[in-house]
């Protein structure tokens, strides 16, 4: 089932998130949509409350229908190396 999630990393900036994941050949995107790859924080989160250091953390995943369970268990591995869980 297609679906987008979007984690907030405290302490680490998304941008970092998604280039260390990216060299791991895992793809998201930090920030909105129209201002993926930059330091800005989301607007959005900001309305609900978030404060700018949360919503500068925060990473969205995309998942297709083309997905399967392998893919996102190889992408967590991943994240947990990058961010030491």
């Amino acid at each position: 089932l297609p679906a987008i999630s979007a984690v907030i990393f405290p302490g680490i900036p998304g941008s970092e998130v998604v280039r260390r994941l990216s060299e791991e050949k895992v793809f998201c995107s930090s920030g909105s949509a129209c201002v993926s790859g930059e330091n800005v924080p989301n607007e959005h989160l900001l309305a609900m409350g978030y404060t700018r250091e949360e919503a500068i953390g925060m990473v969205r995943f995309s998942f297709g229908l083309f997905n399967d369970e392998e893919e996102v268990s190889i992408a967590v591995e991943r994240l947990r190396n990058i961010i030491s869980l």
